[in-house]
């Protein structure tokens, strides 16, 4: 098996990203769930870190009800990363995830298990100018969008609801 080591943010490595994502979806996800990975995924994945004030997001559930009204419910889910006691149904989830959307975190690298087909969206506080999971996304041959939210890096951030619902409906409804 292929495991990555760790790397700061801004410093992940291109071949290293790309060879753990061919690796997991030409093997390891039809060995954990008997299944090719989703090739229409329907889920809008929201990472949430409303666990601390650390890029967490302001009204974040006003937010998820928009992406709810626009999806329906039942094709919207939190994503909160990816935990040991929990890893093949975080698997699972990533794995119909046609849109991660959610503020700079850890948790926007899970998108290396989305399938091939599906794209970020990432909340960036003003004068935060991380770049990596934009890098990660190429590396991942996914779509990928980010906003520049108000706030700051360890404060909560208060993300534009109407800037975010067209990013999110561009990327669910692109086929390309």
């Amino acid at each position: 098996a292929f495991v990555p080591f760790s790397t700061l943010c801004g410093w992940e490595h291109r071949t290293a990203v790309q060879t753990l994502r061919a690796q997991y979806l030409s093997e390891v996800h039809k060995r954990l769930f008997g299944v090719e990975p989703e090739a229409n995924p329907k889920m809008v994945l929201v990472y949430t870190r409303n666990n601390t004030k650390a890029r967490s997001v302001v009204k974040h559930e006003v937010i998820y009800e928009a992406l709810e009204k626009e999806f329906g419910s039942e094709h919207v889910r939190p994503f909160y990363g990816i935990y040991a006691d929990n890893i093949k149904a975080d698997l699972k989830l990533l794995s119909a995830g046609k849109v991660l959307v959610g503020p700079h975190g850890a948790g926007l690298a899970a998108m290396v298990f989305l399938p091939p087909s599906s794209g970020v969206v990432e909340w960036r506080a003003v004068g935060y100018p991380e770049t990596c999971f934009e890098r990660e996304a190429g590396a991942c041959g996914l779509k990928y969008h980010h906003m520049m939210c108000h706030g700051k890096k360890d404060t909560p951030m208060t993300v534009n609801l109407q800037d975010t619902m067209e990013s999110v409906k561009k990327m669910y409804y692109d086929d390309t």
